[in-house]
C-alpha cells in the first residue's frame, strides 16, 4: 500500500502529513482533517490577499467563516501568507476578490438563490454568505485536486433541503453510531461552566491515583458477604436503579443496592437491588456491554455456556481497591478500571469536552457538512422518547440553543429538532393527552416551539419518527398520519418552519402485512391531505437501509404530497464501518430508476426530489436526508472509506440529476489522499472505492434477499411463502451461526450474519428461498403497488433484474439461472449465490 494510504484505515488516530521543510500550517491536528487537508500544490495562481464586499448586512459571522477558510486554505496551498484587505481599500491584481450580494451578483448568476455561486480565476461571486461559503470550499478543491480554475462556472443546488441527520441520543450513545460516541452529547445539554456530575459507570483507563477509580465494598474481602459498594471519588454508591449504564448514588437511602463478589467466577452480582424501582432484579451481574463497553450495564448472570459469561468476570485489587475485567482468568488492567464519569470516555483522550473542545469539533463538522453541499443537520436520534424529551425542557432548552445557535448560524447550516410525537403526554401527562385532535395538544407544541424559537431563530423544522418501533404516533390515538403531521405543520407554520414526517412505518397497530408494503398502504391512500410544510420523508428502499433493496413504491404514488428520499452513510446493514463499502454509487442508482409515472424519463426519481425551478417535479424545493456516520473517533467515520459516503451524500444532493458518483469519488480522493485527480493512485483508489458496493453485496446479501443477520421480524414477508417450514436445500435444517458482540457500536446489532434467525426475510425452504411478491401470487402482492409499467417488469420472473430476483420471487434451489455477473453460464441459484460469494471474498482480498 502506498504510503499515502498509511493510518487512513479503521482506527482512532488522524494521518497528518507535513513534507521535507516547514510549513505555515504544518502542526499535528487532534483529529483528521478528512477532504479539507489544505497543503502545499505546485499551482500557477498567486494570490497573495483576498477582499470580501458584501452588500449584505445579514449573516456576519458567515463572512468571518468565508474569510477563515480562504486565508487558511490559500496560505497552506500557496505556501505564503495571505493578506485580508479591506473592502474599503484598492485591492491590486494578485488578490482574490469575493463579492457578495444580489446586486453584485444579478447579471453573473442570473438567479436569486442564496446558495448560488459563480467562480473565476480571479474570483467569487454570490447573492448572499451562505453561497459564497460554498463558492469557497470549491474554489479551493480545484486547487487541492490540481485542477484548472474555470474561466466562469456557476453552480446552484437543484434541491432546497440537504439534510444530515444525527441518530445520536442524548446521553452520547448511538443507535446506530459505529464511530465512536457523540460529537454533540450529553455536552451541548451543559453550560460548559457547569457540566454534569459524575454518576455513571465506564471502563476508563486505569490510574490508581484516581479516587474515582477507588472502591470499597465488605464483599471484596468477605466471600460470604454482600455489601454495599462505595466509589471514594463521588463518595456514591452503586445502585440498580439505571442499567445503561449503571450509576451511583446516596448511600444512605433506599435506592442503595447490595452487591455479592463471587470469588469464585468472578462475577458481581445484585443481591439486594435498589427501592422502590430497580432496573434489574436479584441475580443480574455487572457486564462489559459488547465485551468493549466502555459503558457498564447489568444483565442476567449467564453460565458458562453462554458466550457473553466472559464479559461479567471482575477482579479487585486488594491493594490499588481498583476493579478491572477478567478474560481467560488474566487479570486485563490494560483494558481499563472501572471508574466513575460524566460522560463516555471513549475517544476523548483524558480532555474534558466542556472546555470548549466539543464546539471546535462541532464547527469543523458543519465545515465538513458545508464543503460537501450539505445545507441542514438534524440534531439528535429519531428514537426520541425517553431521554430524548429533555431537549424539550426549558433548562436544556436554554442550553442547547446558546450553545449551538452561534456555530450552525457562522457555517450557515439549519439546525433541525428531533421530536418525539409522544412528548406531551410523557412530560406533562397530567394535562396534557397527546391526541393531534385535541386543541391542548397542539397549543402544548405551539409553546414549546415558540421557546425554541427563542433561543435558535435559525431552526429550520422538526423532524419525526412516528407509530414505528415503538414509537407513540397519531395511530396511538386513532389518528391518520395526515393529522399528526399537520398539527406540528400549523405550529410550525407561524415560524416558517418544516415538519420532515418520516414514512418508515410497520407494526404498531400499523397493519401486521408485509413490511415492504406497509409505508405506501399507509400513506398513498393520504396523498393531497398534508400540509405545504410537511415533507414525507420516505427511505429508498421498501425494507431498511439493505445493500441491495428495490425503489420504496411511495415515491412517485404519492403525486400531491412534498416528498423528499432518505438514505443511510451510518453502515448499519452494510458492515457497520468496519467493512469497507461505499454508497453513493447505490444511492445514484437509485436515482437514476425510472418510476415509469411519466413518459419519456420525466419520473425518475432525481426528477421526483428535486425542485421545480431545477426541471424537478417539488413546488417546494425537493431534498435528500441522509443517516449520520461520524462520531468521535479521530478519523471521524470509523475507517476512512466511509468518510467517501459523508462527502458523497452532500454531492450527490446538490444535484441529484447530474451529480456521478465516479466523479465525486474523483474528487473525494484527491483531495483526502493529498494528490492531483489524475494521478495513478487516485485512479486506482476510484477504482477500489466503486467495486465496493457489489463486493459487500456479493458475500452478504444474495440477489435482495436482505436482512441476512441475527434479526427476525413478524413482518419480513408476510404472509410466509415458503413450502417446506423452514428446512434448507435438500431438506437439512439451517445451521445458526456463534453471535458475538451484543453491546452498542461496530461489530454487534445488526453485523453478524445469521440467515437461519431471518427466516420471515429469507423466506428459505427445502425448495428454495425468496419472497414472492408477485400480482397474483403466493405472498403479499406487493408489486401492484409500483406504477403499471414497473409492475410489468418486476412481477415476471425473467424480465426482475438478477440482482432483486430474491425479494421479488420464491426461487427453487435448483432453479437454472445465468450468471449475469459473472461468467455468463448456467447455474442453479445454490451454486449462483455460493460462486458469487466466494468470488467476492477472492476480489477482496486481491484487493487487500
Amino acid at each position: 500500500m502506498s504510503t499515502a494510504c498509511v493510518g487512513a484505515f479503521r482506527g482512532n488516530g488522524s494521518r497528518h502529513k507535513c513534507g521535507g521543510k516547514e510549513k505555515l500550517h504544518c502542526a499535528q491536528p487532534e483529529y483528521d482533517e478528512l477532504w479539507l487537508r489544505y497543503r502545499h500544490k505546485n499551482t500557477q495562481e498567486n494570490f497573495n490577499s483576498i477582499q470580501i464586499i458584501s452588500t449584505v448586512e445579514d449573516h456576519p459571522t458567515q463572512l468571518i467563516a468565508i474569510e477563515e477558510e480562504l486565508v487558511a486554505g490559500l496560505s497552506a496551498i500557496l505556501d505564503r501568507k495571505i493578506a485580508v484587505v479591506d473592502a474599503n481599500f484598492p485591492s491590486n491584481p494578485q488578490t482574490l476578490k469575493i463579492n457578495i450580494g444580489p446586486d453584485l451578483a444579478n447579471l453573473i448568476l442570473n438567479s436569486t438563490n442564496e446558495e448560488a455561486f459563480h467562480l473565476s480565476p480571479g474570483g467569487i461571486t454570490a447573492n448572499a454568505p451562505s453561497g459564497a461559503l460554498y463558492g469557497a470550499f470549491e474554489f479551493l478543491s480545484y486547487l487541492q485536486q490540481g485542477k484548472q480554475l474555470p474561466e466562469s462556472y456557476v453552480s446552484e443546488p437543484a434541491t432546497k433541503l440537504r439534510i444530515w441527520e444525527l441518530w445520536d441520543a442524548l446521553d452520547g450513545q448511538g443507535s446506530r453510531q459505529y464511530a465512536g460516541d457523540s460529537l454533540l452529547w450529553p455536552m451541548a445539554l451543559f453550560n460548559d461552566a457547569q457540566p454534569p456530575p459524575r454518576t455513571d459507570l465506564y471502563l476508563n483507563t486505569c490510574n490508581k491515583s484516581d479516587p474515582f477509580q477507588t472502591w470499597i465494598g465488605k464483599t471484596f474481602t468477605d466471600e460470604t458477604s454482600s455489601s454495599t459498594i462505595l466509589n471514594q471519588g463521588a463518595n456514591l454508591c452503586l445502585v440498580s436503579v439505571s442499567g445503561d449504564p449503571v450509576q451511583v448514588g446516596p448511600c444512605e437511602t433506599d435506592a442503595r443496592a447490595e452487591w455479592f463478589f463471587n470469588f469464585t467466577n468472578n462475577t458481581i452480582a445484585i443481591s439486594k437491588p435498589s427501592l422502590p424501582e430497580s432496573a434489574r432484579g436479584i441475580g443480574a451481574c455487572l457486564d462489559l456491554n459488547g465485551g468493549a463497553g466502555p459503558d457498564i450495564d447489568m444483565y442476567n448472570c449467564h453460565d458458562a455456556s453462554n458466550h457473553d459469561f466472559i464479559y461479567q468476570k471482575w477482579s479487585f485489587d486488594l491493594i490499588d481497591s481498583t476493579i478491572s475485567p477478567v478474560f481467560d482468568d488474566e487479570v486485563r488492567k490494560d483494558l481499563g478500571c472501572l471508574s466513575i464519569e460524566n460522560i463516555s470516555p471513549w475517544n476523548r483522550n483524558g480532555v474534558s469536552p466542556w472546555n470548549g473542545h466539543y464546539k471546535k469539533r462541532i464547527a469543523d463538522l458543519l465545515r465538513l457538512l458545508k464543503s460537501s453541499g450539505m445545507n441542514a443537520m438534524s440534531l439528535q436520534d429519531v428514537n426520541a422518547c425517553g431521554i430524548g424529551t429533555q431537549a424539550l425542557e426549558s433548562e436544556f432548552i436554554k442550553n442547547i440553543t446558546e450553545n449551538l445557535f452561534p456555530l450552525f448560524e457562522k457555517y450557515a447550516i439549519t439546525p433541525f429538532y428531533t421530536l418525539c410525537f409522544g412528548a406531551p403526554a410523557q412530560i406533562d401527562g397530567g394535562t396534557v393527552s397527546g391526541d393531534p385532535l385535541d386543541p391542548i395538544t397542539e397549543a402544548w407544541w405551539s409553546n414549546k416551539m415558540s421557546e425554541i424559537y427563542e433561543g435558535m431563530p435559525n431552526l429550520g423544522g422538526v423532524l419525526i419518527k412516528a407509530d414505528s418501533e415503538g414509537n407513540v404516533g397519531p395511530a396511538t390515538f386513532n389518528r391518520t398520519q395526515a393529522d399528526g403531521a399537520n398539527m406540528l405543520g400549523r405550529v410550525m407554520e407561524k415560524h416558517g418552519g418544516l415538519v420532515l414526517w418520516r414514512a418508515f412505518v410497520y407494526g404498531d397497530g400499523i397493519g401486521e402485512e408485509d413490511l415492504a408494503r406497509q409505508a405506501t398502504d399507509t400513506f398513498a391512500p393520504l396523498d393531497g391531505l398534508f400540509n405545504d410544510n410537511v415533507i414525507i420523508q420516505i427511505k429508498n428502499g421498501p425494507y431498511d437501509f439493505q445493500i441491495r433493496e428495490p425503489l420504496q413504491p411511495l415515491i412517485g404514488a404519492l403525486k400531491n404530497t412534498n416528498i423528499m428520499m432518505e438514505v443511510q452513510a451510518s453502515q448499519e446493514y452494510t458492515g457497520q464501518q468496519i467493512h469497507a463499502v461505499s454508497l453513493p454509487q447505490m444511492w445514484e442508482h437509485y436515482l437514476a430508476f425510472d418510476t415509469q409515472w411519466e413518459k419519456n424519463g420525466a419520473s425518475t426519481v432525481a426528477k421526483l426530489i428535486s425542485g421545480t425551478v431545477a426541471g424537478g417535479t417539488q413546488a417546494w424545493g425537493g431534498g435528500m436526508a441522509c443517516v449520520s456516520n461520524v462520531g468521535n473517533m479521530g478519523n471521524w467515520t470509523g475507517n476512512i472509506i466511509a468518510a467517501s459516503n459523508t462527502y458523497g451524500f452532500g454531492k450527490l444532493a446538490w444535484n441529484p440529476v447530474e451529480a456521478k458518483s465516479v466523479n465525486i469519488i474523483e474528487s473525494w480522493a484527491a483531495r483526502t489522499f493529498e494528490r492531483d485527480f489524475n494521478d495513478s493512485l487516485i485512479v486506482q483508489m476510484v477504482e477500489l472505492v466503486q467495486s465496493t458496493w457489489q463486493i459487500y453485496e456479493h458475500y452478504w446479501g444474495p440477489l435482495g434477499v436482505g436482512f441476512v443477520i441475527a434479526q427476525n421480524n413478524p413482518f419480513g414477508c408476510a404472509p410466509a411463502t415458503n413450502r417446506s417450514n423452514g428446512l434448507g436445500p435438500g431438506g437439512e435444517p439451517c445451521k445458526p451461526i456463534p453471535q458475538k458482540g451484543g453491546g452498542r457500536g461496530a461489530g454487534n446489532d445488526h453485523y453478524w450474519a445469521d440467515p437461519c434467525s431471518s427466516y420471515d426475510f429469507a423466506n428459505y425452504s427445502a425448495f428454495g428461498m425468496g419472497c414472492d411478491r408477485s400480482v397474483g401470487g403466493r405472498g403479499s402482492s406487493m408489486v401492484e403497488l409500483y406504477s403499471p409499467g414497473v409492475q410489468k417488469l418486476y412481477n415476471n420472473f425473467d424480465t426482475t433484474p438478477q440482482d432483486l430476483l430474491l425479494f421479488f420471487h420464491n426461487v427453487g434451489w435448483d432453479q437454472i439461472l445465468v450468471d449475469e455477473k459473472g461468467d455468463g453460464t448456467k447455474k442453479t441459484l445454490l451454486q449462483l449465490i455460493e460462486d458469487r460469494s466466494v468470488a467476492a471474498v477472492a476480489k477482496l482480498t486481491d484487493t487487500i
